[in-house]
């Protein structure tokens, strides 16, 4: 015996609604971005490679001094490491990431130009300054959950014995600072959960 299924009644109202009554999904126009927006762009570019320029004349005719260009360089690497963070808190992963990197970048160059070329502190010094930087990049990198920020603080730790090498370096220093490195990092993405 097979069980027949019931017949729907004549009368039953319909499963879907009628199609007068279905509303069809609302289109966003496009947004497009104002002409101002583009001119503000092309000036503020137009802007950026006048003062690079202007920065670079003033430096070959030596208008500003090597501790003006060092103290500029660790303010503007700072003030960048800062707006990563800022950027990083916000959720802006990339942007953060690349302003942490240029911040790093610049913090340490600065150092290498004040040790290396301008001769105003030691090559010591130069990476107690760079391993700061790679100590606030780890630290960046912990309170975000940020791989790409731990990738820079890698890098930015990887980098500094080389830079700030003189050629008589040991190799027992050298271990040393890769293993308070590689520690560093197992301790940061323990501490931050990643």
């Amino acid at each position: 015996v097979r069980a027949v299924p019931p017949r729907p009644e004549p009368n039953a109202p319909p499963l879907l609604p009628p199609a007068a009554t279905v509303v069809p999904p609302a289109v966003k126009p496009a947004r497009e971005i104002p002409s101002t927006v583009w001119i503000a762009g092309a000036g503020a570019v137009i802007f950026l490679i006048g003062a690079v320029y202007g920065l670079t004349v003033s430096i070959q005719r030596g208008w500003i001094s090597p501790p003006v260009r060092v103290g500029a360089g660790l303010v503007v690497g700072l003030a960048l490491g800062l707006a990563a963070l800022r950027q990083l808190r916000k959720d802006r992963r990339g942007l953060g990431v690349a302003l942490l990197a240029t911040g790093a970048g610049t913090w340490t160059f600065a150092l290498y130009f004040g040790s290396h070329e301008a001769a105003l502190f030691a090559l010591v010094v130069g990476l107690q300054g760079a391993a700061a930087a790679t100590l606030a990049a780890g630290w960046v990198a912990a309170r975000t959950h940020s791989d790409g920020a731990m990738a820079v603080a890698l890098a930015t730790g990887l980098i500094a014995p080389i830079a700030f090498s003189d050629g008589r370096g040991s190799v027992p220093g050298l271990l040393t600072w890769l293993l308070a490195l590689s520690v560093s990092q197992g301790v940061t993405h323990y501490l931050a959960g990643a």
